[in-house]
């Protein structure tokens, strides 16, 4: 349901790139703007709705600007790394292309040791189901989980994203609806070893 395909950027410029758009899209790619200046005027023209919406510029302005409006998306998909049958996946919270500002969440995580009180979160970007050919973002320590019996405890994710770019991440207890105290980690993160670590993390929990 796309009606233009607008070339922005220097690049455009590239016979192998107009190609690749026409097959993808089955269209040809609009060229009408000088593409070096798409920016610039995408940000005029960004501004010149926010002043409206803010009662900034006069409404004689905003005539010109025809009903135009201008969402905001997301470039790739945002989730985290999840353990399922001893495997690790890249569980996507946000899929790209999504309008932000959002919030968003999953409710469907549960802890794999029994009495486990921390939960390690790991946030990835991009698309494939192997986290390690995605990019960790960063990482999180949620604690004081209530004890219980491994599976037992459900936990929803969420994430909220703003304007700037920014990624907030929360963790609730969906039993008792408490979001859970965080920790930043600085350690790096190896998905590698992770994956290497996942089957005995029982073990690995009752020795720590």
């Amino acid at each position: 349901s796309i009606d233009t395909v607008l070339l922005v950027g220097g690049s455009t410029r590239m016979p192998m790139i107009n190609e690749m758009l026409r097959k993808f899209f089955g269209k040809e790619p609009d060229a009408s703007v000088n593409p070096d200046e798409c920016v610039a005027i995408g940000a005029a023209i960004q501004g010149a709705l926010l002043g409206c919406e803010r009662g900034l510029i006069s409404k004689t302005v905003e005539k010109y600007l025809g009903g135009i409006r201008s969402t905001d998306v997301n470039s790739h998909s945002l989730g985290i790394v999840s353990l399922k049958d001893g495997e690790l996946h890249n569980s996507i919270i946000i899929p790209k292309n999504h309008p932000i500002p959002c919030e968003k969440s999953k409710n469907d995580y549960v802890t794999s040791s029994n009495n486990q009180t921390s939960l390690d979160i790991y946030l990835t970007q991009g698309e494939e189901a192997n986290p390690e050919n995605c990019t960790v973002l960063g990482s999180y320590e949620f604690y004081d989980i209530p004890p219980r019996p491994a599976g037992k405890t459900k936990l929803e994710v969420i994430f909220k994203y703003n304007l700037n770019g920014m990624v907030e991440v929360d963790a609730r207890d969906v039993i008792s609806s408490k979001i859970l105290p965080k920790r930043i980690k600085k350690e790096e993160v190896d998905l590698g070893s992770l994956t290497k670590t996942a089957r005995p993390q029982d073990i690995a929990l009752l020795i720590d």
